[in-house]
């Protein structure tokens, strides 16, 4: 029943898939200058004039409330250690709010559309989909590719997909599809030999690790050094299963690479979106997410690459990804980290344009995927460089303190002692005036980058369209104090999660 399901999945996408080919030959006749028409409804992505912005006025009215219900509740919960406890969440505060309000200073961001008609010359660009599975949702990320980018490249590009060799069910189905299409000169498959050995990678690890992906990547890198591609002509978009570009993805994309030169850039990477979710609750959860990383954007201007970094839409200069290497760099994290230390920050930036990931579909799956994180950010912390290791090292102690920091938690904590332990433990402590303001300041940014980022991701997802767009915004932000006490404390949580299930395996 399920590989009938699965063909079906594949069978209805290659249909899709089909359609976009024959508009993408005729692009292909045309000169690359026509138009593809409207997009399935699911790839409704063109936000070419839609800014990336950062709302900043709303933070005033956020801040007032906060104090306004930390000085109440100060009166009847006062706790110096509780003060302690969120003030602790200040320097991760402090570095969002002026990433945030240094990106609102400069202003909306988007791409000039007198790129469009720019001529690539003799740059190329390889949008590199690497992935440990033959997924539907990949040929998703392949049909996305070719809407947008014939229209703007002109030839000057090439779709990789990057897989492990072997596979049953539909792995094996989807492999047949993409050979369809390699076959049609659409794509170039690349698939992993099962028994190739490339590098040899550490073996005295502190928990079980796969290196999968980096064997994929570097696997890569080598078949472009076959064919003399490594080099400052040639720049690769590392895309995953989950990432789908847009029209301003692609443009932006090509001013970067335009723009790159002897003195230019060399990295950069494009900013996080989610268009879709499964529930609401996960649609919060990674809103924090696009605000962290608005926020990065906006913090490091001329200094580049900061932490968080994702790797999602990361193009780099093919040469300079071939002189740092993936042997051993198992994230995207550490290749920036590797960047860094051999170039430099401000050889690095960020795209004017965004990339659509899709989250997660169930509160678990969002669970397991920040436990991941959290487990393998540990484990690479003291390879990262410096700057970016004390970065990385302030906002993984606030996620690791935030269980026992949550506001329910605490107020379900001073309730418990006043049952057992009566006002004895609780009385003859003053109400610290002086510290709420910095308390309000630290939640009031919490809920503020909350707020941005689903209006961020409100602008490029289907249910912020048109007449939807006021009813959501209405239910989502009078759910938003429920919505951000249990995303909150399902980000908290995942760390719980992490410490009692610390093994783990990267692909």
């Amino acid at each position: 029943m399920n590989g009938r399901s699965s063909v079906g999945k594949f069978e209805e996408s290659r249909k899709r898939l089909s359609d976009l080919v024959e508009r993408f030959e005729e692009l292909k006749q045309d000169g690359g200058r026509g138009d593809f028409g409207p997009a399935p409804e699911d790839l409704r992505l063109e936000n070419v004039g839609t800014k990336i912005s950062t709302h900043f006025l709303l933070f005033i009215p956020v801040f007032f409330s906060v104090l306004l219900f930390v000085l109440l509740l100060g009166k009847h919960y006062s706790q110096q250690f509780f003060y302690i406890l969120w003030l602790l969440f200040l320097p991760v505060a402090v570095m969002s709010f002026a990433g945030l309000l240094k990106g609102s200073l400069e202003g909306a961001v988007t791409v000039p559309l007198e790129i469009a008609a720019a001529e690539m010359g003799e740059k190329k660009v390889v949008f590199q989909v690497t992935t440990t599975a033959a997924t539907s949702a990949l040929l998703a990320v392949v049909e996305s590719v070719l809407l947008h980018a014939p229209k703007y490249l002109s030839g000057r590009f090439r779709i990789d997909v990057v897989l492990k060799e072997g596979g049953e069910g539909e792995e094996e189905e989807g492999v047949k599809k993409l050979r369809e299409l390699e076959s049609s000169g659409k794509i170039n498959l690349l698939l992993l030999p099962a028994n190739i050995s490339l590098v040899a990678l550490p073996q005295k690890l502190p928990m079980k690790v796969s290196w999968t992906r980096s064997r994929l990547k570097h696997y890569a890198v080598l078949k472009r050094r076959e064919k003399g591609e490594n080099t400052a002509d040639t720049f690769v978009c590392h895309l995953s299963a989950e990432t789908l570009v847009g029209e301003d993805t692609v443009l932006a994309i090509k001013e970067f690479v335009l723009a790159s030169n002897g003195e230019g850039k060399l990295a950069a990477e494009a900013v996080l979106t989610f268009p879709y979710a499964g529930n609401l609750l996960t649609f919060f959860c990674d809103a924090l997410r696009t605000a962290n990383n608005l926020s990065a954007r906006g913090g490091a201007g001329a200094g580049g690459f900061t932490a968080p970094f994702h790797g999602a839409g990361l193009v780099v200069r093919s040469d300079v990804e071939e002189e740092i290497g993936w042997w051993g760099v198992e994230s995207s994290a550490m290749f920036a980290s590797e960047f860094i230390k051999k170039y430099g920050r401000k050889k690095s930036g960020f795209l004017r344009g965004r990339v659509y990931v899709k989250s997660a579909k169930k509160t678990r799956e969002l669970l397991e995927q920040r436990r991941r994180w959290f487990v393998r950010t540990v484990y690479e912390l003291k390879g990262y460089e410096r700057r970016m290791r004390l970065e990385i090292f302030v906002k993984l102690l606030s996620w690791f303190i935030s269980p026992f920091a949550h506001p329910l938690v605490l107020l379900a904590g001073v309730g418990l002692l006043r049952l057992f332990a009566g006002e004895t433990l609780l009385s003859g402590v003053v109400p610290s005036t002086l510290l709420s303001p910095f308390v309000a300041f630290c939640f009031a940014v919490l809920i503020f980058c909350y707020f941005v980022g689903v209006l961020e991701n409100l602008k490029v997802s289907p249910r912020g369209q048109g007449k939807e767009r006021i009813s959501e915004l209405v239910k989502i932000f009078g759910l938003s104090p429920v919505l951000i006490c249990v995303a909150t404390l399902v980000e908290s949580f995942s760390v719980i999660y992490a410490l009692f299930k610390p093994e783990e395996i990267l692909e």
